[in-house]
């Protein structure tokens, strides 16, 4: 079986799901960003998963950077 997909190896196949229990996704203008909650307010990036190749040069996109929640 042949499996066609974006996703790593560790996303489609994960080895122990509570590293990812406290991932996010996240919905931006260009597409999706996953995120990790660090704290009540701030995230740090995982991945971007976009279609349009220009949000891949926003530096606010870059995984490990950390961003903080809009209060709502």
């Amino acid at each position: 079986m042949i499996l066609y997909t974006m996703m790593p190896n560790e996303m489609v196949f994960p080895e122990d799901e509570q590293i990812y229990s406290n991932y996010v996704t996240v919905p931006i203008e260009d597409g999706h960003l996953v995120v990790q909650q660090i704290n009540g307010s701030d995230y740090k990036v995982i991945r971007l998963v976009c279609s349009n190749p220009m949000a891949y040069l926003n530096e606010q996109y870059t995984p490990g950077t950390v961003i903080q929640a809009m209060p709502q």
